[in-house]
C-alpha cells in the first residue's frame, strides 16, 4: 500500500511539471520571451507582411510572431484593394526604424492563434505612428467594429467620424 502512494505522488508531481511547463509555454505565445519593455511594448522586426491586416514578426529573442492589426479590417484577397492595403502596410512596415507592439490587454489572441496588437511605427524623421490609423487615414483599412472596447478603439473611430 505505501509504494502504491509513493507511485501516485510521482505521477502527480510530473502531472503538475507538464502543466506548468505547458502553461509557460502558452504564455510565452502571448507575451514573447522578450516581453515588453518598460513602456508594455514589444519591440519587433518585420518578418513579412501577409496583407493589410496581418504580419510576421521577430522578438528580440528570436521568437516568430504572427499579429493581426486590432481596431482594423484590410479587404480580402483577390481585389485591387487588396493589394494597395497589403503594399501600403508592407511599406509603412520596411520604411519604420523602430517597430512596436502593444497587446490589447482585453484579447491578446484572436481565434487563429495570432496575436492582436496596436502597431507602433517609429520612422526616419522620428515622427511616432499608429500603423492602424495610417491605414485607415489612406483608406486602405476601415474600422473593425469588432473591436470596440479596445485599448485605442476610440482614436479609430474618431478618425472614421463615428
Amino acid at each position: 500500500m505505501k509504494g502504491r502512494g509513493n507511485r501516485a505522488l510521482g505521477w502527480l508531481r510530473l502531472v503538475v511539471f507538464g502543466v506548468l511547463l505547458l502553461g509557460g509555454f502558452m504564455a510565452s505565445r502571448v507575451l514573447p520571451i522578450g516581453g515588453p519593455s518598460t513602456t508594455g511594448r514589444i519591440e519587433v522586426k518585420l518578418q513579412k507582411t501577409v496583407d493589410g491586416d496581418t504580419a510576421w514578426f521577430t522578438d528580440r529573442s528570436g521568437n516568430e510572431i504572427k499579429v493581426r492589426f486590432v481596431g482594423i479590417d484590410a479587404p480580402e484577397s483577390g481585389s485591387a484593394a487588396f493589394f494597395a492595403s497589403g503594399l501600403q502596410a508592407a511599406t509603412l512596415l520596411e520604411e519604420a526604424q523602430r517597430i512596436e507592439l502593444e497587446v490589447e490587454p482585453s484579447k491578446p489572441e484572436d481565434k487563429h492563434g495570432r496575436m492582436l496588437a496596436w502597431v507602433w511605427l517609429t520612422m526616419p524623421d522620428g515622427q511616432k505612428l499608429l500603423l492602424q490609423e495610417e491605414m485607415m487615414r489612406s483608406g486602405n483599412a476601415e474600422l473593425y467594429r469588432d473591436a470596440k472596447g479596445s485599448l485605442h478603439f476610440s482614436r479609430l473611430e474618431q478618425l472614421a467620424g463615428r
